[in-house]
């Protein structure tokens, strides 16, 4: 074997590091590999050079590629829930050793000597890789769309130490620092909220009446190929909802709930369901939040999350659910994905939106997928 061949082969072994994950999730919500994360490091790392012109960029650029190399085999422990640095470090070790066994020699040593160097922060660019390896992370955390209940504030004290040794990379710091705490106060204001889903009430007439009318936002981005409701006729609507409701009827909305404030009972939208195909148990649902004071809180997750559960747990024959949205409704897309769902099909300029095409997008989960 030529050492071309060898190192063909060495680059075919880390395409692997494509597919390990990371605790962090895209601003789509998909979750970052490995690979991803050391890639924007180094263009981090490249960016900063004019502020060191003293160090080997060259080394630095290096560092970055190969720092993660070892999390090869056996994957990628988030610094909050690693209990064993020392372990860790041997099980990285030993996975490099096995990666580049195949290497010319030249390489290989080339390869572990940097991954060494960054292990030990034994140089001036080892330690400023060091400092922004956390500080891409954070950066990653703070844009990133996130589980809710993500813990911003465990990244506050989180590397800090790396960025002491110099002026310039602790200024760095603080400023990724104020956005953490944006995050963190935000976070706090999503967790607080809590929501129900209950049915419509004679009390909630006229705020649905209101939330409901025809020039409202949402109605832009929920389904704006469909035809909607004037004013005439969603007041008649509503008074044949009050009819029933003083008559004793409860389920007046058909297969829908309202998403209600917890503490507060403010009406805030609605989830639904449908069957796509009632003979082999394929429903849909959908999701509304019409209220835009709550809008960008993480509602939609919690809400859509506590219907499905809901159905799942009602309906034990059910053997899949599903979302249908458009390429212009970006959040429903985001949300389908961080829910776990999966992009079954795309239906291309299959919807038309102010004059100009759009694709239909389907989204689904089996009931042994979710979580």
């Amino acid at each position: 074997m030529n050492d071309y061949t060898r190192v063909i082969d060495f680059i075919k072994e880390i395409e692997k590091l494509k597919n390990v994950t990371r605790t962090a999730w895209t601003s789509e919500g998909k979750q970052e590999s490995v690979a991803e994360h050391s890639w924007r490091l180094a263009v981090f790392s490249l960016l900063l050079a004019e502020y060191f012109p003293y160090m080997n960029m060259a080394k630095i650029l290096g560092i970055c590629l190969v720092h993660d190399c070892g999390e090869i085999y056996e994957g990628d422990v988030s610094a909050k829930s690693e209990t064993n640095p020392e372990g860790k470090l041997n099980r990285e070790e030993r996975a490099l050793i096995t990666l580049t066994n195949t290497l010319p020699d030249k390489q290989r040593k080339r390869v572990f000597s940097l991954w060494k160097e960054y292990s030990e922060a034994g140089s001036q660019e080892a330690k400023l890789v060091k400092a922004l390896d956390k500080m891409e992370t954070i950066i990653q955390h703070n844009q990133g769309l996130n589980p809710v209940g993500f813990d911003y504030e465990f990244n506050l004290n989180y590397g800090s130490d790396y960025a002491e040794f110099n002026e310039d990379i602790k200024a760095l710091r603080e400023i990724i620092d104020s956005d953490t705490v944006r995050m963190c106060e935000k976070s706090s204001t999503q967790n607080f909220l809590e929501i129900i889903l209950r049915e419509l009430e004679l009390k909630d007439l006229e705020d649905y009446l209101y939330w409901n009318h025809p020039s409202s936002e949402f109605h832009k981005f929920n389904g704006p190929y469909f035809e909607k409701s004037n004013e005439e006729e969603l007041i008649k609507e509503i008074d044949e909802m009050r009819v029933l409701l003083l008559n004793g009827h409860k389920n007046v909305l058909t297969n829908q709930k309202i998403i209600a404030d917890k503490n507060t009972d403010e009406l805030i939208g609605k989830v639904n369901w449908y069957w796509k195909s009632k003979e082999t148990l394929w429903m849909e649902v959908g999701i509304v939040i019409f209220n835009e004071k709550y809008w960008g809180h993480g509602i939609g997750y919690k809400a859509l999350k506590m219907w499905i559960n809901e159905i799942f747990d009602q309906r034990h024959e059910l053997v899949r659910i599903g979302v249908s949205t458009w390429s212009g409704n970006e959040r429903m897309i985001k949300l389908a994905e961080k829910l776990g769902m999966k992009r079954e099909a795309v239906y291309r300029k299959a919807r038309i939106v102010d004059n100009k095409h759009y694709d239909s997008v389907s989204y689904g989960i089996l009931r042994e997928e979710w979580r």
